[in-house]
């Protein structure tokens, strides 16, 4: 019989084993990709917004088991970052060759509410963590065994028109309602993924599930675009970036 970890956050699940893991809750892979110090809202002990050391951003928080079953969702993260980081960089440089990469969708959204889980855990540690929405369903939902109610997952915050000023890392921003935990975005260089436990009425403008991140560089017709594959067979429309020029709007927040 194995012995139920006291800070595995997925113990409510079963079968927990009895070793505790350090877990990064950004994902390691991705932060290895990134090379860089994130920008975190409301990070566990941390107030305002601020550049956060990756070893700050690492607790136990999960049993080696469950974190085993979550690693996939780690390298589905990682090969999206990792494409828009090469893709943005080609734009950049004036490189417009047509390219394709095919993502899970499922396994974003769900790395999304995995980092949402990982926040919450480890603030829970220090005596501030909240109840995440419909938690043990959500639960349910992170390790895969149910599905996201309908219109909650993940959006890409689109302005017609609008322009972003976004890290040219990583960046998570958190925002509390009702006293809940219901909204995180996942910011990679100019890219905004949210996820939402609810159908998000605070986003002036949200596209629901993408079936397509298109990337271009102004006045160029070629894009870049990551394919979004989704499990349901619900008609699920494209989203269109165009780079306009490079712009660090956090580079001045502390360390």
């Amino acid at each position: 019989m194995s012995t139920r970890p006291a800070n595995c956050y997925a113990a409510g699940l079963g079968g927990c084993s009895s070793r505790q893991t350090k877990e990064h809750y950004l994902s390691a892979a991705v932060l290895r990709l990134i090379g860089l110090a994130p920008i975190i809202e409301g990070a566990p002990g941390i107030p305002d917004t601020r550049r956060v050391g990756v070893s700050s951003l690492s607790s136990k928080i999960l049993c080696d088991r469950h974190n085993e079953a979550l690693s996939p969702l780690d390298v589905e993260a990682a090969r999206f970052f990792g494409a828009i980081q090469q893709f943005d960089g080609e734009l950049r440089d004036g490189d417009d060759t047509e390219r394709s990469i095919d993502i899970t969708g499922a396994g974003l959204e769900r790395w999304l509410l995995k980092v949402l889980f990982g926040l919450e855990a480890t603030k829970a540690r220090l005596g501030r963590g909240q109840p995440i929405r419909e938690q043990s369903a959500m639960l349910e939902v992170l390790f895969g065994s149910r599905a996201f109610p309908p219109d909650w997952g993940m959006y890409v915050n689109v302005q017609s028109g609008g322009s972003y000023a976004a890290p040219a890392d990583l960046a998570v921003t958190t925002m509390l309602r009702l006293g809940e935990q219901s909204y995180i975005t996942a910011w990679c260089r100019f890219l905004p993924l949210s996820l939402s436990l609810g159908k998000p009425d605070h986003v002036p403008a949200a596209m629901y599930r993408p079936s397509e991140l298109r990337l271009k560089r102004a006045g160029s017709r070629s894009a870049k675009s990551l394919k979004l594959r989704w499990l349901d067979v619900s008609p699920h429309q494209p989203v269109e970036f165009s780079r306009t020029g490079t712009m660090n709007g956090w580079a001045e927040l502390p360390s």
